[in-house]
């Protein structure tokens, strides 16, 4: 299963500026979304001892570009 969810929220927001609801948009879609793809494949892969699930991270997780603050931070919440 490759678990590719992602969403940048609204680029045209700072930090200062990004409201709590697009934050949590962002991160219930990179993140918790993962996390239920993960869950529900692994429901198929654990009885039949069989699967591989990968997951898409970003290189905005580790180095400076122009992304939203949460999107970097759910990026980075994927590595570990």
């Amino acid at each position: 299963m490759f678990n590719n969810a992602g969403v940048v929220g609204d680029p045209d927001q700072s930090i200062l500026t990004f409201t709590n609801e697009n934050f949590k948009s962002v991160f219930e879609t990179n993140v918790y979304g993962g996390f239920l793809g993960a869950k529900h494949a692994a429901r198929v892969m654990i009885p039949a001892k069989s699967g591989v699930i990968l997951f898409t991270a970003s290189i905005a997780s580790v180095i400076s570009i122009e992304s939203t603050h949460a999107y970097a931070m759910s990026k980075h919440a994927k590595l570990v």
